[in-house]
């Protein structure tokens, strides 16, 4: 499998799983805890450099938006245990 096909691979299963509703403050929260992952996660060469794999088109601003579209729906159930 060539790099480039394997990225496209990834892609293709990312977001992939059961969809989640969310009331609005809940998928916000979520939303904001995704940016802090992301702002946790990329200071490291490696890990921004593998994710930027994915999209090279992409700038960081993009790069950024798509990790928290991904990233939030699996951090609904500790946003609703925040507002609780």
């Amino acid at each position: 499998m060539t790099r480039s096909s394997n990225a496209r691979a990834q892609r293709a299963a990312l977001g992939k799983g059961k969809q989640q509703h969310a009331h609005k403050m809940v998928a916000e929260t979520a939303k904001s805890m995704a940016h802090e992952v992301y702002d946790a996660l990329m200071k490291r060469n490696e890990w921004y450099e593998r994710w930027k794999q994915l999209w090279p088109e992409a700038d960081a601003k993009e790069l950024e938006r798509r990790f928290v579209a991904q990233t939030y729906p699996a951090l609904l159930v500790e946003a609703r245990g925040a507002l609780a």
